[in-house]
């Protein structure tokens, strides 16, 4: 029988979601009829699954959304708009992002362009894609502050980086560029 210790070694070297996995499977009558491989592959199927869970869940911290709970499976399809299940479905599965292929999300104001460019950044996430989110006005700002302070070459790399960029409010907005102010 395995003691408190024992489990608790399992946080101790980083493979917390197996200790959990396996105390539930020695604790549950249900797993008794399990052979042993099946048991172990269990408990490496809840690590994997906890491991991938936080590297999606660093990738969406990461990428700064500003809507926190976007995502594809809660994108309504009302009438009036031009949007089908299929197509985001198949913008979903980022082989877009992959072929490096560009997408522009074209609506009147209010049509969920954000909402929708967010979605699919974090199905990018869900598929352990990079991702940067950015209104288009705040890249600019960001790299005009770092071109100040001479780390210009550092805010070009977080833009460029990533799988994925999504500049929202393209403009929408001016542009702030103390460069190209007439003074």
């Amino acid at each position: 029988m395995l003691s408190e210790e024992d489990f608790a070694l399992f946080t101790r070297w980083r493979v917390g979601a197996f200790g959990r996995k396996l105390r539930e499977i020695c604790e549950d009558e249900a797993f008794d009829d399990m052979t042993f491989e099946d048991k172990i592959g269990a408990c490496i199927d809840a690590e994997l699954e906890a491991r991938d869970s936080r590297k999606i869940d660093k990738a969406v911290r990461a990428a700064r959304f500003k809507i926190k709970g976007a995502c594809v499976e809660d994108i309504y399809y009302l009438p009036d708009r031009n949007l089908t299940r299929d197509r985001i479905a198949g913008l979903a599965s980022c082989a877009w992002v992959e072929a490096r292929e560009n997408l522009v999300i074209i609506s009147e104001s209010g049509g969920g362009k954000s909402c929708i460019a967010q979605a699919l950044g974090v199905a990018a996430c869900r598929s352990l894609m990079s991702v940067r989110y950015a209104r288009l006005n705040d890249m600019f700002r960001e790299i005009n502050v770092a071109r100040g302070e001479g780390r210009v070459y550092d805010a070009l790399d977080r833009f460029s980086k990533p799988d994925l960029l999504i500049l929202d409010d393209f403009f929408t907005t001016p542009i702030e560029n103390p460069l190209n102010a007439v003074g």
